[in-house]
């Protein structure tokens, strides 16, 4: 027997996605891959997110309080961890299809509502899970392999909260294990399963002689679950045509096999009826779609496609821009007086509200232990090769602020040398860390002073806004060495699942007048930490020692607000430092002195 559950659509592609644990109330379940979805969520189409064999894409389904729907139209959880235990007789033991027929809550032994899950688990770094064996655990830890048996009682001694207050004891013989012990003997004697909760034993797709490193991990620690998650903000094309045909003329770019069968006037009869109702468009927009694809015979879109470098020029244009999804209105610069505020737009290129936008976000996988890479990663399929990904639509507003190029490339001409001794402990960490950091950007002097001013920026609104921190999202756009054009600017902006987005809140702040006075608000405000000096001076801090002169006190934000997980962030390349031979003149010293 199943038992429905609600969460927020959003939350099934960050917090509760895919291979995530989610405690409700007293029961603890796990979310199963994609192809567990059946029929649940429907398509939307966003080609810019489109990978080699992904098609569409599917946004959690809505609830819905008609039981006699069928469950295919839901999304399915997995009950994790099986093992229980009860609060009142501290019996130990694991999860049956019994329990759902007399109610999951009730102890087998003393017949009380009050089991609940027990709270570690068993981590792989190859994004494996299982539930630690208590029964295994004990019995090889003591000695003891002859008995198996699963008649456990979950003991608590005295009224300390340490580990060793804990211990797991079999009641048929003296075997026993002190959960202080868990973490060290563990993986010692239980090795990793191979596979995810919900995969059966005999699941081609497991790893049956999985070798990875593994780790005992409370369930509700953060590296049991980092989510891999990709989006794109919709910008209009340079077609002339409607977004959603634009779209489907990009899609047919990527199916050519279908395209060939389409040229055929019988078979487009056919199939464009199907294709409508699959990429979420009428008959008459695919219609104009497939003529526009076959007049002008487009190039293949570039594999390496970046979201970032194709929302660079539309956000960064000086052109008032109204569409049904994007509204971008450049702000005047020139109109300011006063020689702090001259100092302040000279440092500036561009400030721009984007009164309105739709951002797409794809969850495409998730690792375990440490954040992930392409080789941790684990696909939100399981490998089992489905042509869609979970995805959520937002929408919301933003503001866009650009730096000079050319005052940013002089202030590091004159503050080369500093530049470089500051963010030498910096780089060195990045290289030498011995973790694979391809998720994160190589530290730059540009990449670091453009996202401590998004950081400073986010923390003053948070402070003089009442906007809540995690409400407020950053998109970082500096250019790689590679780029063919510069990219040296950010957007803040703040998305909601509701088709209205937000009220104009943000973008009220980022108008000139009350923008300017903010920006130089928040960078008095960088100017003093109360962690200082220790927190300026330090060599590292944060992830993997990725920080220099930022901590909680003064640059840190919300985990969900920071694209570069609230690393390669420093304080002194904003605001200055007089620290010996890292003496640097801050970008914005002037503006603050």
């Amino acid at each position: 027997m199943s038992k429905d559950h609600t969460l927020r659509r959003s939350q099934l592609i960050t917090t509760f996605g895919v291979g995530s644990i989610c405690d409700l109330g007293e029961e603890s379940f796990i979310a199963k891959g994609i192809n567990s979805w059946g029929e649940a969520g429907h398509t939307i189409f966003f080609p810019p997110l489109h990978e080699e064999g992904i098609t569409h894409f599917r946004i959690p389904p809505a609830a819905n309080t008609d039981q006699d729907k069928p469950s295919r139209y839901r999304v399915p959880y997995f009950r994790f961890p099986q093992w229980l235990f009860c609060q009142k007789c501290r019996y130990l033991t694991r999860y049956g299809i019994v329990f759902e027929e007399t109610g999951v809550g009730q102890c087998g032994e003393c017949s009380a509502r009050s089991l609940v899950p027990m709270r570690w688990v068993f981590a792989c770094e190859k994004g494996h899970l299982s539930d630690v064996d208590w029964s295994w655990w004990i019995h090889a830890s003591f000695g003891n392999t002859q008995c198996r048996s699963k008649n456990l009682e979950f003991r608590k001694t005295g009224r300390a909260g340490s580990l060793d207050s804990l211990s797991v004891k079999c009641k048929e013989c003296p075997a026993s294990g002190k959960v202080g012990n868990l973490f060290t003997d563990l993986p010692k004697y239980q090795r990793c399963s191979g596979r995810q909760p919900w995969q059966r034993t005999d699941d081609p797709l497991g790893e049956n002689s999985c070798k990875g490193p593994n780790k005992v991990l409370q369930r509700g620690d953060s590296n049991v679950y980092y989510p891999y998650i990709f989006s794109a903000i919709e910008v209009p094309t340079e077609t002339g045509l409607a977004r959603p045909v634009q779209d489907v003329v990009t899609w047919l770019n990527q199916n050519q096999v279908l395209v060939n069968l389409l040229q055929d006037t019988e078979h487009r009869e056919t199939l464009e009826p199907t294709i409508a109702v699959q990429v979420g468009v009428t008959l008459e927009q695919l219609g104009e779609a497939i003529d526009y694809y076959f007049d002008n015979n487009p190039e293949p879109e570039d594999a390496d496609y970046n979201p970032l470098e194709a929302e660079w020029p539309v956000l960064h244009s000086s052109a008032h821009i109204l569409e049904e999804n994007f509204q971008n209105e450049p702000q005047d610069l020139t109109q300011l007086e006063g020689n702090e505020k001259k100092e302040l737009i000279s440092c500036l290129d561009k400030v721009n509200l984007i009164r309105r936008l739709r951002e797409v976000r794809v969850l495409k996988g998730f690792s375990r232990i440490n954040p992930p890479t392409h080789q941790n990663l684990v696909k939100a399929d399981l490998g089992h090769n489905e042509s869609w990904l979970p995805a959520v639509e937002v929408f919301g507003e933003g503001i866009f602020v650009s730096l000079s190029s050319e005052k940013v490339n002089a202030w590091k001409k004159e503050n080369k040398e500093g530049i470089d001794k500051r963010l030498a402990p910096m780089l060195d960490h990045y290289n030498n860390s011995g973790r694979d950091l391809s998720f994160l950007p190589q530290p730059t002097p540009e990449l670091v002073l453009v996202h401590t001013l998004s950081h400073t920026l986010i923390q003053q609104m948070v402070f003089e806004t009442g906007y809540n921190s995690a409400s407020l999202r950053e998109r970082i756009y500096v250019s790689d060495s590679e780029t063919n054009f510069k990219m040296l600017g950010f957007m803040i902006y703040t998305s909601d699942s509701d088709s209205e987005g937000s009220l104009g809140g943000l973008t009220r702040q980022g108008e000139i007048n009350n923008f300017i006075p903010l920006l130089i608000s928040s960078l008095k405000s960088a100017a003093w930490c109360s962690q200082d000096p220790v927190c300026m001076e330090t060599s590292g801090q944060g992830l993997y020692g990725l920080n220099r002169g930022a901590c909680h006190a003064c640059a840190l934000v919300g985990e969900t607000s920071c694209i570069y997980s609230n690393v390669l962030l420093d304080r002194g390349l904003l605001i200055g430092t007089d620290e010996g031979d890292e003496n640097v003149t801050g970008y914005f010293s002037n503006v603050i002195d």
